[in-house]
């Protein structure tokens, strides 16, 4: 069965025109809490979060002990940093401020006072510039902004002055920066993202003492407005997941951006953005490995070289789960964040601050054991992505894989993308069967805009001279289908990347997964073009046999068997340690200057193939393999019809 592969949005009930096209001070009619009482960025969240310290919630009011699996308490964390700004330097000043706010602790106040007038006095006409002042400028309007409104009394007539020429003269040099030097306005790109949050901070939390806060408030609806637009359909279509785990996790400032702004203005930002918070869930939970404690590596992974979850996933999957809690994703979500926070260690700055606000004891975990999806598939344009689960699903004894849609370009909302559609990842449990590379160097973003490397640390078939496609258009996910009533039980997928992949005049890959994703055929027709290499990237040492090569990830036996190339040519094989890579991790090649290309490989892991073979016809090539005692036909088209299956 053929499935289209779109993703249902949600229906938007309510939408504010008002919001929208007259702007947040007309809107204010509806049930914000508006500027009646400070602080009002945060007055919105205060009775939810004196709720938690009144039930002595431990991630309110617990110890201050930082260790693995353990809640850390939030107020009690931020005292011991107003008290010892030496021992804490990681806190930042306006997460004492919040404290202080909700403590009533005077003493907490006055340090964020001092240090917010201390980076005002430093630079009185605001930051400037495009370095990490401009790039995190969330942050210093939290610092600066945020703790006036929070710690308010505490300062002076000329010293809310002062706060307001400096937010006004970096906000200024943010759009000068986000025009001249970075993102062009992209509003898919994480400065992008930043930037729209600081701006609702600035124009909220300075009302009343700077007369260009409502002018920052109505620069944030045209941003909303803007995040609208290319988010959505034509221009987006499904989860958004631009820049890999890591710097697409920025997101999180965007939605944080629309509810500040909705709970104060009683605008509709968020609604009207189509965001959904289950498909979102659903596509960070089917990109994590089956081990459930790192991604599938996808785009850069920033940091470290295992995918892991970061600081910046933390406070995303609380905020994604907190504020989509009445999902079911939300709480199957909630279940794969316990696993990872049972055997991580996370950031102090981060785990405080995110866990008490984005408190997620309201959400009761679903045992993964109950989640039947065991496919995901993101379209294109957006995350251009394919995930497959064995039967076992989210279990830590599971075999999974990933494949890409997806493409990198010279816009900046691809800066950290990878080119590597239509290539794949193939996990079992904590081990790699097939891994990209990409990740492997030490600053964790190796394959990303301007770097030479590109394509080449791919699972796909390169293209000689041609790394990247900097202008072609999204590859097109043409199958996507999870047949496991059929007789022959298994997923399929296909994906024409030609659009991408200029170079070629065809460029298509058929997946079929069988044997509960032990076992995949991978067909490629390339017409056209250059020289291809075909590419496979694995984490054991290979030894070649003939048209065979075979190796073990810890004890884990995987053969890949060559049943039909253009060309024949043989096996390369070489270690890419010290070269793109920082540890041991070997490439799988083979050349082939056939103008039309074509190549059928079957890989399988545990022996489960004994034996296989290939052969071509007339426009098409087919696939014969005995598989756990059960002869398989599988027969792919040059013309890209849908493989026949038996």
């Amino acid at each position: 069965m053929t499935l289209t592969v779109r993703l249902s949005r949600l229906v938007v009930l309510s939408l504010s025109l008002l919001a929208f096209f007259c702007g947040p001070a007309a809107a204010q009619s509806a049930a914000g809490t508006g500027f009646s009482a400070r602080p009002y960025l945060f007055k919105a969240v205060e009775t939810r979060l004196r709720a938690s310290i009144s039930a002595n919630d431990a991630v309110a009011v617990g110890p201050i002990n930082n260790s693995i699996g353990v809640p850390l308490g939030f107020l009690n964390l931020a005292r011991a940093a107003a008290g010892n700004r030496a021992a804490f330097p990681d806190i930042p000043t306006f997460q004492i401020a919040f404290a202080g706010w909700l403590r009533g602790d005077e003493t907490m106040l006055r340090v964020a006072h001092a240090e917010a007038m201390k980076i005002v006095t430093d630079a009185p006409k605001g930051d400037a510039g495009n370095g990490d002042v401009y790039q995190h400028v969330e942050y210093r309007l939290l610092n600066v902004a945020a703790t006036a409104d929070l710690a308010f009394t505490l300062f002076s007539a000329s010293e809310l002055a002062q706060v307001a020429a400096w937010t006004n003269g970096t906000l200024s040099n943010w759009n000068t920066q986000n025009i001249k030097f970075w993102p062009n306005d992209d509003a898919r790109n994480n400065y992008w993202q930043n930037g729209f949050l600081a701006h609702v901070i600035g124009g909220i939390a300075t009302e009343g003492f700077n007369p260009q806060a409502a002018s920052w408030r109505n620069v944030s609806v045209a941003m909303a407005n803007k995040y609208r637009t290319v988010t959505n359909p034509p221009h987006w279509n499904g989860p958004l997941q631009s820049e890999g785990h890591y710097y697409a996790g920025y997101v999180k400032n965007a939605l944080w951006a629309m509810e500040l702004h909705d709970a104060v203005m009683g605008t509709n930002l968020l609604a009207a953005s189509n965001f959904n918070f289950a498909q979102s869930l659903n596509l960070l939970m089917f990109q994590t490995r089956p081990h459930l404690l790192h991604f599938f590596a996808v785009g850069s992974e920033a940091n470290q070289s295992s995918a892991p979850f970061t600081q910046l996933s933390f406070e995303h999957w609380h905020h994604l789960i907190h504020s989509g809690q009445a999902t079911v994703e939300a709480r199957q979500a909630k279940a794969i964040l316990d696993t990872a926070l049972a055997g991580s260690l996370w950031s102090r700055a981060s785990k405080g601050f995110a866990s008490f606000y984005w408190n997620l004891k309201p959400v009761s975990a679903l045992p993964l054991s109950a989640k039947p999806e065991r496919m995901f598939t993101t379209p294109t344009p957006g995350a251009g992505l394919i995930a497959l689960r064995s039967a076992s699903g989210f279990q830590t004894s599971a075999t999974a894989a990933i494949m890409f849609a997806n493409k990198q370009n010279s816009s900046p909302s691809y800066s950290h993308g990878n080119p590597d559609a239509p290539g794949f990842q193939w996990a079992s449990g904590s081990d790699w069967l097939v891994t990209d590379p990409e990740f492997f160097s030490k600053s964790g973003i190796l394959a990303e805009s301007g770097s030479n490397v590109g394509s080449d640390v791919s699972n796909i078939v390169t293209l000689a001279g041609h790394k990247a496609a900097e202008y072609g258009e999204f590859p097109v996910i043409k199958f996507s289908e999870y047949n496991m009533n059929a007789p022959v039980p298994h997923a399929y997928v296909q994906i024409d990347a030609q659009p991408y992949w200029t170079a070629a005049k065809a460029y298509r890959r058929d997946y079929v997964w069988l044997d509960d994703l032990q076992v995949v055929v991978v067909f490629d027709r390339v017409l056209g073009g250059p020289r291809k290499t075909w590419r496979l990237h694995v984490s054991g040492a290979p030894t070649v046999d003939g048209k065979n090569v075979s190796y073990s990830v810890n004890g884990k036996a995987v053969t890949v068997r060559d049943l039909f190339s253009s060309a024949g040519s043989s096996w390369a094989v070489n270690n890419l340690n010290g070269s793109l890579a920082q540890w041991d991790v070997w490439r799988i090649s083979q050349l082939d200057d056939s103008d039309d290309y074509r190549s059928l490989k079957v890989l399988d892991v545990g022996g489960r193939v004994t034996s296989a073979a290939g052969t071509a016809g007339a426009g098409y090539v087919e696939a014969f393999l005995t598989v756990a005692g059960s002869t398989r036909v599988l027969r792919f088209f040059d013309d890209g019809r849908h493989a026949s299956i038996r």
